[in-house]
């Protein structure tokens, strides 16, 4: 058995690269089949949730990167010529940034100082490696793998785990 790598300085665009089946694909084939082997070959296309869930990841977790990859979008009225122009203008003038709605930049920015001023949440992420990324074989049927956890303290050997939801009560947050 090939033992597990762990990588705790991989960016997002190289993990997703990897070769190897992760909870997201498993997932799939549990659901669909074809979902599955669509997952398999094609880029998974990004829309705006997966966008707030990135800018949170990159806020609570990583915030010394957050200004080097999402991009708060001005006041751009998109519906005419000057507007497009305008946004093409700033799309290809920060082609390795992510460009998030106003309102969902500053949810990001919100929900990190909420999460850093939780005495609790400090205590777990404090000294913890953020975004780590592990592959390996697996033994029983030689599948390559892959996981990425959003952080890990070594010293309260947990793995946390930062989740957003829409709604969190006792009955909408396990959906």
């Amino acid at each position: 058995m090939v033992p597990a790598m762990m990588r705790t300085d991989m960016p997002f665009s190289e993990y997703v690269k990897l070769l190897g089946l992760n909870q997201s694909k498993l997932g799939a084939l549990k659901q669909c089949p074809l979902k599955f082997k669509w997952l398999l070959e094609n880029e998974r296309p990004d829309n705006d949730t997966l966008k707030i869930g990135r800018a949170i990841h990159t806020a609570v977790l990583e915030p010394e990167k957050f200004n080097d990859e999402f991009l708060c979008l001005p006041d751009i009225d998109r519906r005419t010529t000057k507007g497009k122009e305008a946004y093409n203008e700033l799309v290809s003038q920060n082609p390795d940034k992510t460009i998030l709605k106003p309102d969902d930049f500053h949810t990001a920015l919100d929900v990190a100082t909420s999460v850093r001023s939780n005495a609790h949440c400090n205590y777990l992420l404090d000294g913890a490696h953020t975004e780590i990324t592990f592959d390996w074989v697996d033994k029983d049927t030689d599948v390559p793998c892959k996981a990425r956890v959003d952080a890990y303290n070594e010293e309260l050997g947990i793995v946390i785990d930062v989740k957003t939801t829409q709604d969190a009560s006792r009955s909408g947050f396990p959906r």
